[in-house]
């Protein structure tokens, strides 16, 4: 094809992109799940709870199918918002009352008026006329305030209310579907009612399929995008991009050695990376203490709120900005190198078996533990999460305790194969100068020979022929002991280790394609859709819920894959070296989803923290907890999905220009097409899912 044929190509390619956006982000969205008819069998009995008749647009929340509307979460948050006045605390008041009314009452109503169907409960007409009387009876502005008029949806609302009181009159104090009178009267809002309530109620909410919508309110006057913010981020994504072109063309060509000294000097001072170390572990240890004794509720667990909002979030963001520096400071590697210093641990070669497959190895290790997060919800969970994180310290430091340097990190950690692929396609490397090392018989840069040397590489590599990210976890060891000092820290071009990939291992390409799958399947869990596709699944095959996770988790990482092969028509070096083009999409759409955590729950972090320190904090008041609610959120709900997408293109976009840079090695146009086809594919499907309202996890 001539270079003419390629641009209109390349055109076709950007106009399809943009048609692509414009279809998902103003398309219908997800259908309702609510039904006016779904509780009512051909009998005419009533089966299931019943259910109002909602448009899509008239949902607020949808719990394991049950829509709540919109109408009756807005009005409670004015509500909210006239009590905060009176209050005389408005902005304390506000922000509990926000977090509690907007969707966690909603879900918490159903739940429980769930359960009390099920067990047999049901409203009586003297339990509505109680309830009226307390209510719509009692203030002549409550139906119209915090319902909208709506009589249907208010009698449906308190129906859910009724049956709530009865069901917590029973898990509370043993009495069986009491009138609603009764039931408040036998509540003392005491502290063994709440253990007696959170006994039932906790694990019950985390094993919900939860949608919210916090788009559809009016919250503040932040419905719509708030486009400085937006053109605030873009243009710190500019000037942050032009300062690293800078670096990468300023003296010694990109070395930050040569343009900023301190950073050797830290080295050699061992503030990086011993002193780093030696904090990280003490959060972790403090992370592990709240873990093992604080509550056990999520959201308002100090160790899992750093865990799974702040650190998880921020790794791929480390691992672009920073290579696998993370790793040099793990501190489960740091115990793992104390452990090393007793006198006798840690001596053992690595079997042949395991330095031959060791990157199969790995990329099983983080398989299995993506999919036990899905299967078990390792993220929901502060147990689970204390549990799994006490398995993977004691596995580390028994191949520590037996196999030198970090066989562990190198060959079995699950997040090395992540950090692995991702460390590709960041900005910063180590490299070593030819000419300066040509003759130099150093013998901790001769990895097999140097295994007992002090000053060998922790990570079992050979610093004079370190030529790519993969295995290098910038702990800067090897720069420090480098008498010649033919070592250089610096900044590039974030594509050109894809692009120029020498030899391309069909294992880094399949953790590619699989890492789709997996980011895809994360999203696909904070989905509608989700529930009713298990449920759809169990019915076919009869399969537990546990086995319907396992199967949507095992479609989803191998259909990526067999794209891959396909596109590449089954031509095993070809797939390799298509797979590599994957990286930047892979990492654009992890960080994209991560980002709805970090900014959609951010506030957490400071609360638990606050509460650490003893300030004032939300979670000081019984009930007051982010939940599902966007209420610890940093930003409005529709500004953090124009930066998904947004970090979704420009990703896209690196993995279009290292199909590009890698033409010449495929051969004519004809050869990559298949390449574009299936980036074209990828990034369709991750842009519709995150067009979709996707509930937050804590």
């Amino acid at each position: 094809m001539t270079d003419g044929g390629f641009l209109r190509l390349r055109r076709f390619i950007i106009y399809a992109l943009v048609a692509v956006v414009a279809l998902v982000l103003h398309g219908p969205g997800v259908q309702s799940a609510a039904a006016g008819d779904e509780g009512v069998s051909s009998s005419g009995n009533v089966t299931v709870l019943p259910r109002l008749p909602l448009e899509q647009e008239e949902i607020g929340l949808v719990v394991d199918g049950i829509a709540y509307p919109v109408v009756a979460i807005q009005g409670h948050l004015e509500f909210t918002r006239r009590q905060a006045l009176a209050a005389g605390e408005a902005r304390r008041f506000y922000e509990w009352g926000e977090i509690v009314h907007l969707y966690d009452t909603a879900v918490e109503r159903i739940l429980a008026a769930r359960a009390a169907w099920d067990a047999g409960f049901r409203v009586t007409p003297q339990d509505r006329v109680d309830f009226n009387a307390h209510t719509v009876d009692s203030a002549p502005g409550y139906l119209k305030e915090l319902y909208g008029g709506s009589r249907p949806v208010f009698e449906w609302d308190a129906d859910l209310q009724i049956l709530m009181k009865k069901w917590m009159a029973f898990v509370t104090h043993g009495e069986r579907d009491v009138g609603w009178t009764r039931a408040g009267d036998l509540m003392n809002a005491d502290r063994a009612e709440f253990e007696a309530w959170d006994t039932w109620y906790l694990p019950v909410r985390r094993n919900a399929v939860l949608v919210t919508y916090p788009e559809r309110l009016e919250r503040a006057g932040e419905a719509a995008p708030r486009f400085g913010v937006i053109l605030m981020v873009f243009a710190g994504v500019a000037t942050l991009g032009l300062w690293l072109r800078s670096l990468s063309r300023g003296s010694g060509g990109g070395d930050l050695l040569v343009r900023w000294p301190w950073i050797d000097g830290f080295v050699r001072r061992r503030i990086y990376p011993e002193g780093v170390q030696a904090g990280v572990l003490a959060v972790f240890l403090l992370m592990m203490g709240a873990l093992a004794l604080g509550p056990p509720v999520s959201h308002r667990n100090l160790g899992s709120v750093y865990l799974w909002i702040l650190w998880w979030p921020l790794v791929p963001f480390l691992l672009f900005f920073s290579a696998r520096s993370w790793c040099a400071v793990c501190p489960i590697a740091t115990l793992g190198d104390l452990v090393q210093r007793i006198p006798g641990f840690g001596k053992s070669r690595t079997p042949r078996w395991l330095a031959v497959g060791g990157i199969w190895a790995i990329e099983g290790t983080f398989l299995a533990v993506t999919w036990f997060d899905r299967s078990v919800g390792l993220v929901d969970s502060v147990r689970v999460t204390f549990t799994a994180l006490l398995i993977l310290t004691g596995v580390a430091l028994t191949v520590s305790a037996v196999y030198r340097r970090r066989t562990f990190c190198r060959h079995l950690c699950f997040f090395g194969a992540l950090a692995g692929n991702y460390s590709m396609a960041s900005v910063v490397e180590l490299r070593p100068d030819g000419p300066t090392c040509r003759g130099c018989a150093r013998e901790a840069c001769l990895r097999t020979e140097a295994a007992s040397l002090p000053d060998a590489c922790p990570m079992l590599e050979r610093p004079r022929a370190l030529a790519e990210n993969r295995e290098c976890n910038l702990c800067l060891k090897c720069l420090r002991t480098c008498e010649r000092r033919s070592l250089a820290l610096r900044v590039r071009h974030p594509l050109r280790e894809l692009a120029a990939v020498r030899k391309p291992k069909m294992a880094v390409a399949g953790l590619a394609a699989v890492l789709v799958g997996v980011v895809a399947v994360q999203n696909l869990g904070m989905l509608e859709v989700s529930g009713a596709l298990e449920s759809w699944i169990g019915d076919a095959t009869g399969l537990g819920r546990q086995a319907q996770t396992s199967v949507i988790y095992l479609t989803a990482i191998l259909l990526p894959l067999a794209l891959l092969l396909l596109a590449a028509r089954g031509d095993m070096t070809r797939a390799a070296l298509f797979g590599y083009a994957l990286i930047p999409l892979d990492l654009g759409a992890h960080a994209a989803h991560n980002l709805l955590h970090m900014l959609g729950e951010g506030r957490s972090v400071w609360w638990v923290t606050a509460r650490l320190l003893g300030l004032i904090s939300p979670l000081d008041i019984p009930g007051g907890h982010p939940g599902g609610s966007m209420g610890a959120a940093l930003l409005d709900a529709p500004t953090i999905k124009v930066l998904q997408v947004s970090l979704l293109l420009l990703a896209a976009w690196g993995s279009f220009s290292v199909a590009r840079r890698m033409r010449p090695r495929l051969g004519d146009l004809a050869s990559a097409l298949p390449l574009y086809g299936l980036l074209l594919v990828l990034l369709g499907l991750n842009l519709w899912l995150f067009s979709v309202p996707m509930a937050l996890r804590h």
